[in-house]
């Protein structure tokens, strides 16, 4: 395997541990500031849900549709938006059934990504038995580096 192409597969996972990282360790402290702390234990379970149903989907999709990458590359796309309208309606105080259910949305979008990037990586390695591991390992850098970003930027930012 290339060294670009495996830059790119620790690239994935990476951002995918990062983008986690991000969204949910600040996720109660922000509907707890802007009022919407009875939201917060309905607002995780949303994830539990999202594991039903969107990965069945995407994942037959990908399977038998249409390319992996190009699923992964639209549900990437579909997350940040959704991430981006759950976080305007926390901001913009929607009501308690608005936010859940962007979170929601959010959640549906998200929930297949890691498993259809799993599956891209593992047909790209030529050892997959010893390559996954490393690989895998910097999806949690990633959450370390979210997690960190988030906590700067409480320290320098507000």
């Amino acid at each position: 395997m290339r060294r670009a192409e495996h830059a790119e597969l620790i690239g994935l996972f990476f951002l995918q541990g990062a983008a986690l990282g991000l969204w949910f360790v600040p996720l109660s402290s922000v509907l707890a500031a802007h009022g919407s702390e009875g939201l917060r234990p309905f607002a995780f379970a949303t994830g539990g849900l999202a594991a039903f149903v969107p990965p069945l989907l995407f994942e037959a999709m990908a399977d038998r549709q249409a390319s992996p990458v190009k699923v992964l590359r639209w549900l990437a796309l579909a997350t940040g938006v959704t991430m981006a309208l759950s976080s305007t309606a926390i901001r913009m105080g929607a009501g308690n059934w608005t936010i859940l259910g962007c979170i929601q949305v959010h959640a549906f979008c998200s929930a297949p990504t890691w498993s259809i990037a799993s599956t891209i990586i593992l047909a790209r390695l030529t050892d997959a038995k010893k390559e996954f591991g490393p690989i895998r390992a910097t999806a949690t850098v990633g959450w370390t580096d979210g997690r960190w970003v988030v906590c700067w930027s409480r320290l320098w930012g507000g």
